[in-house]
């Protein structure tokens, strides 16, 4: 467990000083190319995603993206394989994004209410509320994301501006605060997720947002969603906390393994998420029964999320999660009796698959955490091992990406499935 730490001025000051150390997405240090090098290569994968958009030009802006990863394959890397590079794949990434471009032309340094029309939720749109730091400049980012959710009957922008105060937070940070439908119960349905989750899409679509730095938290019963979307979607959120709530309640603390929790105020909910965390044996759930907006930025400070994660567990609830990371597997008629532990071994190249009620499960696969350059090696529960050599493909590259299993920070280049045999355990007999 780690205990909640008290912080005076002096240590407050560096944690906003952390947070506002918002250096280049990728360092150079872990890249081996420039941005001049794959500025191309950038520009036509932000083309291919504007034809999309238009719906129309995806075919030609697809075959100037492979053109362009050739050409730095054949000339920068001499005959090597940009798609092998995660780092500077990931910032070829984030450049297409144009945020330059985007940048709102007024409005920094105060709230301001959004609108995003989507077919997504019955309503239409999905309404937010979004503060962007006074001096927000593309090219000094990128920046963290919290994305809050009001309490009941708060609306997103009088929660924001009467929560979130503290200048080295505000100077930071983007803060967004999506509108919930109706009851709380509805919170968790299509239209509440879809809220937080268009929210969230469209603010890192807009401005220059750090995919490794982004927390969902909220006040209230908005806190205890917080906590439950984090458990249904882990691999999204470097953190996730629940201010003067109880949060706790239906979320599965091995889901978390990788997502650091915070629960400011509390109660019988999440001392069982603590406890549950404990008998997991992880110490990433922090309780802190008198903190405050200082705790949270403390908090935040040092978090970043796991992308590649060499061991994680998956289990879902009625809906979600069937996914994380890079595993996928599809919903089953017993969810509840349903799980699915994944672990690499990077040194032998081999993973292990020990699932329940699973019979089925979707690999994704990135140099990130297995070489592709060599065979790899799948068990799945105990079965004779699979061995498999993987080309790092372009087009799976671009529709995963599409399909939003990929982001500037974590992307995966092959898939497969894998059948996982029944296996009978003392309590199926």
């Amino acid at each position: 467990m780690r205990f909640p730490t008290s912080f005076g001025t002096a240590g407050l000051g560096l944690a906003c000083a952390a947070l506002a150390a918002a250096s280049p997405l990728i360092t150079q240090a872990s890249r081996q190319l420039k941005d001049s090098d794959i500025k191309k290569v950038a520009s036509t994968l932000g083309d291919y995603f504007e034809a999309i958009a238009e719906g129309k030009g995806m075919l030609e802006a697809e075959a100037d993206f492979y053109e362009e990863v050739n050409k730095v394959n054949e000339k920068k890397l001499k005959d090597g394989d940009l798609l092998a590079l995660t780092a500077d794949v990931n910032q070829a990434i984030y450049m297409s994004n144009g945020y330059e471009r985007k940048a709102p032309k007024r409005a920094n340094g105060s709230v301001i209410e959004k609108s995003y029309k989507t077919s997504r939720v019955q309503s239409g749109s999905v309404d937010y509320a979004v503060w962007t730091p006074a001096k927000y400049k593309p090219k000094d980012g990128p920046f963290a994301l919290i994305i809050t959710i009001p309490e009941e009957g708060k609306s997103p922008e009088n929660h924001v501006k009467e929560n979130y105060i503290d200048g080295g937070l505000l100077d930071a940070t983007v803060i967004a605060a999506p509108k919930m439908p109706g009851e709380t119960d509805a919170w968790l349905e299509r239209d509440g997720l879809g809220s937080v989750l268009i929210t969230l899409r469209d603010i890192t679509d807009v401005y220059a947002i750090d995919v490794e730095r982004i927390f969902i938290g909220g006040r209230g019963k908005g806190g205890e969603a917080a906590l439950k979307i984090a458990n249904m979607f882990p691999d999204r959120f470097a953190g996730a906390f629940c201010w003067a709530g109880d949060g706790g309640a239906e979320v599965a603390a091995e889901n978390l393994t990788h997502v650091p929790v915070l629960i400011l105020g509390g109660g019988s909910n999440a001392t069982a998420l603590l406890e549950r965390a404990k008998a997991a044996d992880l110490e990433n759930v922090t309780l802190d029964p008198a903190g405050g907006q200082d705790a949270i930025i403390s908090w935040m400070a040092d978090k970043r999320r796991t992308n590649y994660p060499d061991k994680f567990t998956i289990v879902p609830g009625e809906m979600f999660p069937t996914r994380a990371y890079w595993a996928q597997f599809a919903p089953t008629d017993d969810m509840a009796n349903t799980r699915l532990e994944a672990e690499v071994n990077r040194e032998t190249n081999t993973i292990t698959l020990t699932g329940k009620g699973v019979t089925e499960c979707t690999l994704y696969f990135s140099d990130g955490f297995v070489d592709l350059s060599k065979p790899v090696t799948v068990i799945a529960n105990g079965a004779e091992p699979v061995v498999d050599t993987f080309e790092r493909s372009p087009s799976v590259f671009l529709q995963l990406l599409k399909d939003s299993k990929s982001d500037a920070a974590r992307y995966y280049v092959a898939s497969k499935q894998y059948t996982l045999p029944i296996v009978a355990t003392e309590s199926d007999k």
